[in-house]
């Protein structure tokens, strides 16, 4: 099932497990694709970005996570 979010999901939760990060961030990169507004598949490719050291990546990808929850608290500046 190469387009099911939940498996390219699951599967990259896996591979950061194991700390293959650069295949996780290939599959959560999928998902995202599929289901950008994914709270749990930006999270984990944010993860993924943050554990391969790519900071700036990652706090992007995490900030696009947040602005997809409708339920959060303003963000102090600058973040």
């Amino acid at each position: 099932a190469p387009d099911d979010v939940r498996l390219l999901r699951f599967r990259g939760h896996r591979y950061i497990s194991i700390r293959q990060f650069d295949r996780a961030v290939a599959d959560l990169q999928k998902a995202e694709a599929i289901a950008p507004s994914s709270f749990d598949v930006t999270y984990h490719l944010a993860l993924a970005h943050y554990l391969r050291g790519e900071f700036d990546e990652a706090a992007k990808v995490y900030r696009s996570c947040l602005d997809a929850t409708a339920d959060r608290a303003p963000l102090p500046q600058g973040w």
